[in-house]
């Protein structure tokens, strides 16, 4: 594990500075194909796109991308790495993988697109989001109001545009909006104009190494010299992952953005719209809202703009997260399967109170702790039920059980797979309640991704009849 004091940078570079040189990519994902187009444009010679293994989904994209470039894996890929001056690497790769730290050894230049972005951009309006969750909404929340506003925006990193191409879309009085992951913060030198920690909670752990490693790493995209960095004053999580950034804005306490008891939402004691203008269910999104409006606060715009809550109330909830699609069998179903993590499923529990709720749970383990999800669900004093799908399901049962007596009505079994969950679900559920596809953890090995796991799960529904 690298020590926490040997943060694994990008080297200082622009997308510019990138003319004239040999540079090879890893990864032939969205942001590889991106580096591709963009290296080439601004006069770079692509040697080759490398990937840990060449596939013939890989090999199409690059070819559809490049024609004629080299897709190389093995000790030919990590020869043309070696070779190459500069190296644009993928978020998804490691920079602790020992491959990517034999780079920096060899005095190969290393950066990745959002790097090559940040870089770019230096002291333009630049607003970069990350969190453990609530980032996309965040980031596509910012974005949205910024344009009922009449502010001419565009929205990219892990939903929108890539990073790099951001970079093509650049205007005279334009507002960016990047949503980051962990895997993209790491390993920046230029922090956004603006900058928003939505939450933090341990995830990603495969990736970084450690807890210590991830929260570092999150944070990094706020330790070089952002004008302000928004954050919820009542997590101390993420006070605790900010620890020494000077430029902190806070919503949720009374002087600033807060909701107030009554539901309405202010800026210190200006009233500026009820919280149900808001599409956005639940107390996470409550701070999510606030944090996009203290965003805007801190861009100089009006905050009683009337044009705001028409806008809000246009606000569409995005796919996977807390989405309702369906009413079954006496039942509403929801797809929330971006809530990869315990924390994001207690989130999305708590947003239907005494109602019945059965929660379909389980997938690839990452090794994160389930107690604190197992004793938000036995302190349930309203029927609960916890369908547990392999690989994990076994993992979470036994904090359920470990979590004590249950409180209220609480029926937990074992499922098979994702459609006989649905069928289960249907039959355990109480009438009136809802079935929440939340499964605490990612879709990898069942399914190609959050996507496809969704649209399983939508399927089983339908085929309820």
């Amino acid at each position: 594990m690298t020590p926490l004091d040997a943060v694994p940078l990008a080297d200082p570079l622009t997308l510019p500075e990138l003319a004239g040189r040999a540079v090879a990519v890893w990864g032939a994902g969205r942001e590889g194909l991106a580096a591709v187009s963009a290296a080439t444009q601004v006069g770079a010679s692509v040697t080759a796109v490398v990937v840990d293994e060449v596939t013939d989904a890989a090999r199409a994209a690059v070819e559809a991308a490049a024609p004629g470039l080299p897709l190389l894996d093995g000790a030919a890929g990590g020869a043309a790495l070696l070779s190459a001056e500069v190296v644009v690497k993928s978020p998804g790769i490691s920079p602790y993988r020992d491959d990517a730290r034999a780079l920096r050894a060899a005095g190969v230049l290393r950066t990745g697109g959002t790097a090559l972005t940040l870089a770019t951009t230096a002291g333009q309006e630049v607003v970069g989001v990350t969190g453990s969750k609530g980032k996309s909404t965040t980031a596509s929340l910012i974005a949205h109001l910024l344009e009922g506003l009449g502010r001419p925006v565009v929205l990219g990193g892990n939903i929108g545009v890539a990073p790099l191409e951001v970079l093509g879309t650049r205007l005279p009085g334009i507002t960016t909006v990047l949503e980051l992951s962990s895997f993209q913060s790491a390993e920046v030198r230029h922090s956004p104009e603006v900058g928003v920690f939505t939450s933090f909670f341990p995830d990603h752990l495969d990736w970084h190494g450690s807890v210590e490693r991830y929260r570092a790493d999150k944070s990094n995209l706020f330790r070089h010299g952002p004008r302000a960095v928004v954050a919820d004053a009542l997590d101390p999580a993420v006070a605790d992952a900010l620890a020494g950034v000077p430029q902190v804005v806070h919503h949720g306490l009374p002087g600033g953005v807060h909701v107030g008891p009554d539901g309405t939402v202010l800026r210190g004691r200006t009233e500026l719209f009820p919280l149900a203008a808001s599409p956005l269910p639940g107390r996470h999104n409550a701070a999510n809202l606030c944090a996009a409006l203290t965003v805007l606060d801190v861009l100089g715009l009006d905050l009683t703009d009337a044009r705001l809550p028409e806008a809000l109330t246009r606000f569409r909830p995005l796919a996977h997260r807390l989405e309702r699609v369906a009413s079954a069998a006496g039942l509403e179903w929801y797809d929330d399967g971006l809530a990869t993590t315990p924390q994001a499923a207690i989130a999305a529990v708590e947003v239907f109170g005494a109602r019945p709720v059965c929660l379909l749970l389980g997938g690839r383990d990452r090794g994160l702790d389930y107690a604190p999800l197992a004793a938000h669900l036995v302190a349930r004093p309203a029927p609960t039920v916890a369908l547990l799908l392999p690989d994990n399901g076994g993992r979470i049962a036994a904090a359920i059980s470990a979590a004590g007596p249950p409180a209220g009505p609480l029926v937990v079994e074992r499922a098979p797979d994702l459609a006989a969950a649905v069928r289960r679900a249907s039959e355990l559920t109480p009438d009136g309640g809802a079935v929440l596809l939340s499964p605490a953890a990612p879709s990898f090995g069942h399914f190609a991704d959050y996507r496809d796991r969704g649209r399983a799960f939508v399927a089983a529904v339908r085929a309820l009849g």
